[in-house]
């Protein structure tokens, strides 16, 4: 489902990079990309960029523009793993 990522970000679950760690019930969509503007609007929106951002976005060197990207995926895997957390937790309780 999601692309190898930068391990920049240095994010973990259980010691491993969460990329590599599996979420119990993840759905794979199967919806892929014919380019990379729908998800660099989709970060750039996500961390807040206006209108006008938007239309500039092609001006920002592509490191920057692949690292917004990545940051967003990260970003949804960091909160895909921690409602798993969760729901976990809440089993538990039960």
């Amino acid at each position: 489902m999601w692309r190898r990522l930068p391990t920049g970000f240095g994010v973990k679950r259980y010691g491993y990079p969460i990329q590599d760690v599996g979420v119990k019930g993840a759905v794979n969509t199967g919806i892929t990309f014919d380019n990379y503007l729908y998800p660099l609007w989709d970060a750039a929106i996500d961390a807040g960029a206006t209108l006008d951002e938007l239309q500039s976005l092609d001006e920002y060197p592509k490191r920057f523009q692949a690292q917004l990207i990545a940051w967003h995926q990260i970003k949804k895997l960091i909160n895909l793993h921690t409602e798993e957390a969760r729901q976990k937790a809440a089993d538990k309780r039960k």
